[in-house]
């Protein structure tokens, strides 16, 4: 089985230890000090912080804001979550009373015959209403300790009541003493919005923890004893070759070395030589993916991208980059760009332009 886990969460022997950030986290949390996690997409931000709560066996709510659209939106995601943290059946009694207003249904899988409780879409959603929910979870930790965990908390920023959702949460959260809150995000200008700006409800409402890319030691001895767990090895220069590709991103890596464990058979030693497999393998898994892009964007968009892979998203307005790009005008690289942000194809960050997935720059490159 192949021991490289990848777009999902990783616990227990799939993790790889983070001992500072793990006990930082632990420290705050034991104090109910409520925190704001950052990084970069796929940095390991929701794995760490659920490892690092189940490590001091403390309940937690995870709520998972990824793309949330409305209120309605919202609601669902925290009864989802509630409903994982606690469904005996005491429990989701007192839940469907106090959400009775709302005319909730119970449903259960049929194949786990765990229980699930929806509202309508036709029910209207308040902030108020989500509040509610937050005074609920505080009602029911008063025995037992809690951490309720906000993922990609930034998304309720595209919500059109945002601010009177922020302002009441705010106000209700800063009351539940007993509770450990936690807000992890990705798009760090979207979360710094909401920590930092002084005028929003939740300025320096929590501690900033910002995770950056597992360290480079560490990290490789994890891929190690990984392949070493079914008789194969890597060499020390593969790893390098596949974090320099990777920027040391965790979950890029964890990508490329799932395609390295595909591609060679037990007892290899996997080395620079079999990168190019890896990639070929990765290129035929993520091929829709590439052409939908590809599909959707202008001549010039194609253009700017495979400058932006040829430059490393640095010197777009340089003579040089329009002359690779073949565009003429340095106004049609800023429109280019910003449709490519605008569909999350790339970001800027610290005046440079990165791709969101660096297996389609290296596609870019070689095609």
């Amino acid at each position: 089985m192949n021991p490289f886990r990848y777009g999902q969460v990783v616990t227990g022997a799939d993790f790889c230890s983070r001992p500072k950030l793990e006990e930082t986290l632990r420290k705050h949390i034991a104090s109910n000090q409520n925190i704001h996690v950052s990084g970069e997409r796929r940095t390991g931000k929701t794995s760490l912080v659920l490892e690092t709560v189940a490590k001091m066996k403390i309940s937690t709510v995870h709520v998972d804001l990824f793309q949330v659209k409305s209120m309605h939106d919202v609601y669902t995601r925290m009864l989802d979550g509630i409903v994982s943290w606690n469904a005996s059946g005491g429990f989701m009694k007192k839940l469907m009373q106090r959400i009775a207003v709302l005319k909730p249904m119970m449903n259960y899988d049929p194949l786990t015959g765990l229980p699930s409780v929806s509202v309508t879409p036709s029910q209207s959603i308040m902030p108020e209403s989500i509040v509610g929910l937050l005074d609920f979870m505080n009602s029911r930790s008063k025995a037992k300790k809690l951490v309720v965990f906000f993922d990609e908390f930034q998304d309720v920023t595209e919500l059109k009541n945002k601010q009177e959702l922020l302002a009441l949460m705010r106000s209700r959260i800063q009351l539940h003493s007993e509770v450990a809150y936690i807000y992890a995000g990705s798009v760090r200008k979207r979360m710094d919005e909401i920590f930092y700006a002084p005028d929003s409800p939740f300025y320096k409402s929590a501690i900033p923890v910002h995770v950056e890319n597992i360290n480079t030691l560490e990290f490789s001895h994890y891929i190690m004893e990984r392949f070493a767990c079914a008789n194969r090895s890597i060499s020390s220069e593969c790893i390098e070759r596949v974090f320099e590709l990777t920027n040391g991103n965790p979950g890029d890596v964890q990508e490329f070395c799932n395609a390295l464990w595909d591609r060679v058979d037990e007892k290899t030693v996997v080395g620079i030589e079999h990168i190019q497999l890896a990639l070929t393998e990765i290129f035929s898994r993520e091929k829709p993916y590439y052409e939908s892009i590809i599909n959707m964007i202008s001549d010039n968009q194609l253009k700017s991208l495979r400058g932006l892979s040829a430059f490393n998203g640095l010197r777009v307005y340089s003579k040089e980059f329009l002359e690779f790009s073949g565009i003429a005008q340095p106004a049609s690289v800023t429109r280019a760009l910003k449709r490519m942000i605008d569909l999350k194809v790339i970001y800027s960050r610290n005046k440079q332009y990165k791709f969101a997935s660096p297996f389609f720059k290296l596609w870019l490159l070689h095609g």
